[in-house]
């Protein structure tokens, strides 16, 4: 039934249809991604500076990676990154780490679809004066505290709304967990998932869901 035709305040009245009440199955499709350490931008620098935004948008909507490096005596900073997410709601959020040797990585929460502007402030090594630089591209899973988490293009109720996350790692087609969804692999908060391994740039990934979430009392889902 078309649903626009048959109750024209749909097309009218400016309201929307839930994705809940469509109860269909969807399929989302992560094809060969980018796992870039810089694909937003780069800065370097004492002190605090902008980023250098090379690319506005991200290949999918994803969690991102900030990585500082410089002196073997110590380097450290935070960054701030503006943007939105997947479903185009403003957001910004804060990454960082004290002075290590060399520097470090650490890998954000939120699900980045757009960054239009970062910042960096303490990027200085011992004493205050050796030049760092500092990068943001994509968190890939390298490490614990690094997990690549992919937004899905529908906002999810539940971990049950995910039937099934396919990863075609290099040819290999496996499903992720031997095929058993957790909590560990999706994130209803930031209605996302991830594979709980490496993302390499052969990888592709394969997510069914039938979404539960009820928008109605949602103000980003207005």
């Amino acid at each position: 039934m078309p649903l626009k035709k048959h109750m024209p305040d749909i097309r009218f009245g400016g309201n929307k249809v839930d994705v809940d009440e469509i109860n269909h199955k969807f399929r989302y499709h992560v094809l060969k991604p980018s796992v870039s350490a810089s694909f937003i931008g780069t800065v370097s620098a004492t002190g605090a500076d902008d980023f250098v935004i090379d690319q506005t948008k991200c290949d999918y909507p994803r969690t991102l990676l900030l990585t500082i490096t410089g002196v073997a005596g110590g380097m450290g900073g935070t960054a701030t990154i503006t943007g939105t997410d997947q479903f185009g709601v403003a957001q910004s959020e804060t990454l960082g780490f004290g002075s290590a040797a060399n520097g470090g990585t650490i890998a954000g929460t939120k699900i980045f679809d757009t960054v239009s502007a970062a910042t960096v402030d303490g990027l200085d090594g011992v004493g205050g004066t050796a030049i760092g630089t500092a990068s943001i591209g994509f968190a890939i899973g390298t490490a614990a505290n690094l997990v690549a988490k992919f937004g899905l293009p529908d906002r999810i109720g539940a971990v049950s709304d995910v039937k099934k996350i396919i990863w075609n790692d290099n040819g290999t087609i496996k499903g992720v967990n031997g095929g058993t969804v957790s909590s560990t692999y999706v994130d209803t908060a930031k209605h996302s998932f991830n594979i709980g391994e490496v993302v390499a740039a052969a990888d592709d990934f394969y997510v069914e869901y039938i979404s539960t979430y009820d928008g109605e009392n949602d103000v980003n889902v207005a």
